[in-house]
């Protein structure tokens, strides 16, 4: 079976070639495409990897990928979940026929070779089975479904090309530029998010000074960047979805679509006075505490450990 993948991420790229290798029958050919170097793609499942590192717009990326997969006879092309990619991904499906699958954290092959996915649904309290009856499939699948392992040792050929040439269909007609993280939220591998149970904007320093102790970056629930203006990105259903290692909820209540937004965490802990916060319920590790009175606390104790 022939598979195309694409990510501008390199990381990303090597969690979905470790996915289908982990998941897919041994006699898997995986065509990767992305914009940037990959250390040692090969050890990784990769076997042909295209790297293209002028891509202008979405619809050059649309262009090399469905030239890379039908190049190839991909009969699964699978891109990173992010805005984007989803927008790429529907418009390759519509022109190849192909079935797609949104959010994909799992896959198979059925007897009759057709392809299996599971994903998230209803603010991920359930989770949707789907079986592909095209040809050709083509599916997003979110960060870190699994973890990268180096274990493989194929031979990978690397190939340097430009894409071809697509003008966009749209103009810019104006950019105003919001301050983001440094670190883009769904590749942070530590979150500290603030929610209405801070009571001054001010407040939330208390939340950077834990995150950069940490080595993460900070966000928030919908209310505190849509309603207070307080920050320029939030997550949830509407907002980003994240999959860190560690996310730690503080005064968040945990709405449904905020809960939706974190599902990809690996450990969530979560901060409030309410025990009976549907975030405390949620999350693994739970502290019913106000917050002023713990946080300044914990920042100290952790500081203490760093310098013994």
């Amino acid at each position: 079976m022939h598979v195309t993948i694409f990510s501008e991420n390199p990381e990303a790229l090597i969690e979905i070639s470790t996915k289908l290798r982990e998941t897919l029958p041994s006699n898997l050919k995986i065509y990767g495409i992305t914009k940037v170097e990959v250390r040692s793609p090969g050890d990784y499942g990769i076997d042909k990897l295209h790297i293209i590192k002028d891509l202008r717009n979405i619809y050059e990326a649309e262009a090399i990928i469905e030239k890379v997969a039908k190049e190839s006879y991909s009969k699964l092309i699978i891109l990173e979940s992010n805005k984007n990619n989803r927008e790429i991904a529907a418009r390759i499906a519509a022109k190849l026929n192909a079935g797609y699958i949104a959010d994909c954290i799992d896959l198979k092959l059925d007897a009759d070779g057709s392809i299996i996915a599971s994903r998230m649904i209803y603010a991920s309290k359930a989770i949707e089975t789907i079986k592909s009856i095209s040809d050709v499939t083509v599916m997003t699948m979110p960060r870190r479904i699994t973890e990268p392992k180096a274990q493989w040792k194929v031979g990978c050929e690397i190939v340097y090309e430009d894409p071809p040439k697509v003008e966009a269909k749209t103009t810019i007609i104006d950019v105003k530029r919001k301050e983001l993280s440094a670190i883009p939220l769904e590749a942070a591998e530590v979150i500290v998010s603030v929610g209405r149970g801070f009571k001054r904007k001010e407040d939330c320093k208390m939340a950077e000074e834990l995150a950069k102790i940490l080595g993460g970056v900070t966000a928030c629930s919908r209310p505190i960047a849509a309603d207070l203006k307080w920050f320029n990105e939030w997550i949830g259903l509407s907002g980003h979805k994240v999959s860190p290692k560690l996310y730690i909820a503080i005064g968040i209540s945990g709405a449904i679509q905020h809960l939706a937004g974190i599902q990809g965490a690996k450990i969530v802990v979560a901060i409030n006075k309410d025990a009976e916060a549907p975030m405390i319920k949620s999350a693994d590790y739970g502290v019913v505490a106000d917050l002023y009175e713990f946080i300044p606390k914990l920042i100290e104790k952790l500081k203490s450990t760093s310098t013994k």
